[in-house]
């Protein structure tokens, strides 16, 4: 299972989160959100604009980084995937089977080669998780946002049951500290990890570090007591 952690913005705490057990970091660029990853201007104002996430970052070879973008214009994703060497690119819009295609097209092999494709959208009925048929073929993953319906509430992961594609999906949203055991237990094939944002900081942008570590190791003793739960059952 792979874990991301999304919204991300200062490069301190950039770093931070990227010392733990994490896979991927997610910058959003979408304008609306208050975790907005803006391009800055260089001070000289000749060359191009620098983006934040590389003025004081070293690269980690072991954490991959992930764009969110919504009907954004194809140039400025591949600028953004060029500026911030992106290894993955989220479509968290309205677009089209053909824009997902075409983004590939444009990105694989001249720009990012081997860079993933993941469509997103808001999960909230059975009707919804069959969406993925519409991009069958023209995508790495699905990205299923969980809201919860009321305060209070709990995820509802049985929706996923709905699911019976063949493309891995990662699921994001309103997932909490405390849904960690129950995600640690999900079993699915094609379940393939989560995506943590805004119930894990201490501000827009500002990431939880204890927050996260807590959840992570929650999350690793889920999953360890399924298995030995999964072994039991077929012994």
């Amino acid at each position: 299972m792979i874990v991301e952690v999304c919204g991300l913005r200062e490069p301190e705490n950039i770093r931070a989160v990227e010392q733990l057990a994490v896979d991927r970091i997610g910058f959003i660029f979408h304008p609306r959100s208050p975790r907005y990853l803006p391009m800055i201007p260089s001070s000289a104002g000749i060359i191009p604009d620098r983006p934040v996430a590389d003025m004081n970052i070293p690269r980690s070879s072991r954490v991959s980084r992930l764009g969110v973008f919504m009907d954004e214009m194809p140039q400025n994703i591949v600028t953004r995937v060029y500026n911030y060497r992106l290894d993955a690119v989220r479509l968290q819009g309205t677009e089209t089977r053909e824009a997902c295609e075409n983004l590939r097209r444009t990105l694989d092999p001249d720009i990012r080669p081997g860079i993933a494709i993941i469509k997103g959208w808001t999960v909230r009925t059975v009707a919804d998780i069959r969406r993925w048929k519409d991009y069958e073929g023209a995508v790495d993953a699905f990205f299923f946002h969980l809201p919860m319906a009321t305060a209070g509430d709990r995820l509802d992961l049985g929706l996923l049951e709905a699911y019976d594609g063949n493309i891995p999906f990662i699921i994001g949203g309103d997932i909490a500290p405390e849904d960690a055991s129950r995600l640690g237990g999900l079993r699915h094939p094609m379940f393939m990890g989560v995506s943590l944002n805004t119930h894990f900081e201490t501000a827009a942008g500002i990431k939880d570090i204890e927050k996260l570590q807590s959840f992570l190791e929650r999350l690793r003793d889920g999953r360890q007591t399924e298995n030995h739960r999964h072994a039991d059952c077929h012994h």
